[in-house]
């Protein structure tokens, strides 16, 4: 049975993304946070959202330092007949998610360096399955109906964390006023662990719990018990004469024969008193006896108990340039490209009862390269305006769907946003922010173990002049993802073949807050 196999699927492919496209995290600071459009900043967090501009700081050494925590939920509703829940839920949490800059300035020279947690970030529980796990368990109820079963009932959880760290480092240099570039890289490592099992499966059959096996064992015990019925005839020597010579005959009577005929109906076997004879029918049952046998033992195979305990390692170089445009005192644009960070993963495997993990094994999962752009607009000493827009080359990278890259991933995903801050008493800003999300995902090929959503996100939050030397901000995001996204397929069942128009609605919340200090060190 594929009940194992599909959740290990899931855990390979669940996202645990926050902000960004397919695989890239953008939610690098606090001050992010407060505004979700930081691409044209040109404070300490632009060593990270746009480096260029570090060459419009003052001279001197900044520190930032910033942690957000990341709540977001999940909801899968399905329509399949035989499922005891139609709504399947799970949820990720990142409570620690640290983002480090450093950056020293002197003249038209900026150094600066960077840690944060490039992609992933948290863990997956999915305490109560999903649609895909539970649907093959589901199906024994419909398959064994005729033999008296009413329900069932099995237990399965797992928990996937994805974790990709980078630390980054680069040079901005200020070729005049107007002008700075930047060229840097950062290295990536990432971490997916999988724990998972299913086990328990179990059947109620008359009252009982009992696996699925034993059902058919049972019933495959009357078939025999049927075929031991006739074997005295046999022994007595009139195996090849017909039940209805016997009937003449007087060797058995009108009532036994309709109770052999009887239990052969009762397995879909025909039976003829004129041509049907002891030897036929004793080989009948054992063939039906020999038959849910064999069954039982494909329903041991295919419902034993299985756990996964896995992990998958990989490491990556991302090259990055960048640029800043400084046309006033009012006007600034930032531009930066990340290019393509190829990730090959090694599987680390300690247990694999699902043959999905075998130790040793590689395979690829990218963080496409991006570009991205903001502009930064004072319109007045205490209002600052701000916009951004972001491009992620998803179809170039490769995800490990193969050959069927292009039937899940339909465009390259974009985000744009506006925002604004204020400026109270030269200490204390107040900022909101909106940003929208367009995913790459192919809405057609979403699944209860991997799909993609549009959104929309708000934030809002402070920052707080504490010192001349140091800023607290604190930030507070909440994304509204795309409702109504379904999808409506034919589910091919191990145990009842094609089963058409299962419907499928997805659904997901996200809430994240930030805070963070940065210094200035003379």
């Amino acid at each position: 049975m594929k009940t194992v196999k599909l959740m290990v699927a899931l855990l390979m492919t669940v996202s645990l993304v926050f902000a960004g496209g397919t695989m890239n995290n953008t939610n690098q600071s606090a001050e992010y946070a407060r505004t979700l459009n930081r691409t044209a900043s040109t404070g300490v967090d632009a060593a990270y959202s746009n480096p260029a501009g570090l060459g419009m700081m003052p001279d001197g050494f900044y520190l930032s330092l910033s942690n957000q925590s990341i709540f977001q939920t999940r909801t899968v509703t399905n329509s399949h007949a035989y499922l005891n829940t139609k709504e399947f839920g799970g949820e990720t949490t990142a409570p620690l998610f640290p983002n480090f800059y450093a950056v020293w300035k002197s003249g038209k020279i900026a150094v600066s360096a960077g840690f944060e947690p490039i992609g992933g970030g948290g863990s997956a529980e999915f305490s109560d399955g999903l649609p895909s796990f539970e649907m093959p368990v589901s199906d024994l109820k419909a398959a064994l109906a005729q033999t008296g079963v009413s329900d069932y009932r099995a237990q399965i959880s797992f928990t996937g964390s994805s974790l990709y760290l980078g630390g980054q480092a680069g040079i901005t240099y200020s070729i005049n006023e107007m002008i700075s570039v930047y060229a840097g890289a950062r290295y990536v490592t990432g971490t997916n662990t999988y724990e998972g099992y299913l086990k328990g499966v179990e059947v109620n059959a008359g009252g009982n719990w009992v696996i699925p096996g034993d059902v058919l064992r049972g019933v495959a015990g009357q078939a025999a018990a049927g075929g031991a019925g006739v074997q005295p005839l046999i022994d007595a020597g009139v195996g090849s004469m017909s039940f209805a010579m016997l009937i003449a005959g007087g060797v058995v009577t009108q009532a036994q024969v309709d109770q052999i005929a009887a239990g052969l109906q009762a397995f879909g076997q025909p039976f003829d008193p004129n041509t049907s004879t002891p030897v036929i029918v004793k080989g009948t049952f054992d063939a039906v006896a020999d038959g849910y046998t064999a069954q039982a033992s494909q329903l041991d195979a295919g419902f034993k108990d299985m756990e996964v305990d896995a992990k998958q390692t990989a490491s990556g170089i991302t090259p990055i340039i960048g640029l800043n445009l400084n046309f006033n005192d009012k006007v600034n644009i930032g531009l930066r490209y990340e290019m393509l960070t190829e990730l090959e993963f090694t599987n680390e495997t300690t247990v694999d009862g699902s043959g999905m993990f075998p130790d040793g094994v590689k395979s690829r999962s990218d963080i496409p390269a991006m570009l991205m752009a903001g502009a930064s607009f004072q319109a007045t000493p205490e209002l600052k305006l701000e916009g951004s827009f972001h491009y992620y080359f998803d179809k170039d990278a490769d995800y490990g769907y193969g050959d069927k890259h292009d039937e899940y991933i339909e465009n390259n995903a974009i985000e744009y946003g506006l925002a604004a801050e204020y400026l109270f008493g030269g200490k204390f800003i107040v900022s909101a922010g909106y940003l929208r999300a367009e995913t790459a995902r192919n809405y057609s090929r979403n699944s209860d173990m991997s799909y993609g959503l549009g959104s929309h996100s708000l934030a809002g939050g402070f920052g707080y002049k504490l010192s001349d030397g140091i800023m607290l901000n604190a930030g507070y995001i909440k994304t509204l993802y795309d409702t109504d996204v379904e999808k409506t397929y034919t589910y091919v069942s191990p145990l009842l073949g094609q089963v058409p128009n299962v419907k499928e609605t997805y659904e997901k919340t996200s809430d994240l807050i930030a805070i963070g200090l940065s210094f200035k060190l003379k």
